[in-house]
């Protein structure tokens, strides 16, 4: 019982995380894509 207990919770732990990922990535696709023109370099100095 307890370990089944433990896993349930592992797993909704991992299912967290992979929305968190999943949202992180789809944030970062979408910043590749819109903000940055393609082969343009980023300077620390200029970011706001």
């Amino acid at each position: 019982m307890t370990s089944k207990l433990v896993s349930n919770e592992a797993k909704d732990s991992f299912q967290n995380v992979n929305r968190e990922l999943s949202h992180i990535t789809h944030q970062n696709q979408a910043f590749n894509q819109n903000d940055i023109p393609n082969n343009q370099e980023i300077h620390p100095d200029e970011v706001e």
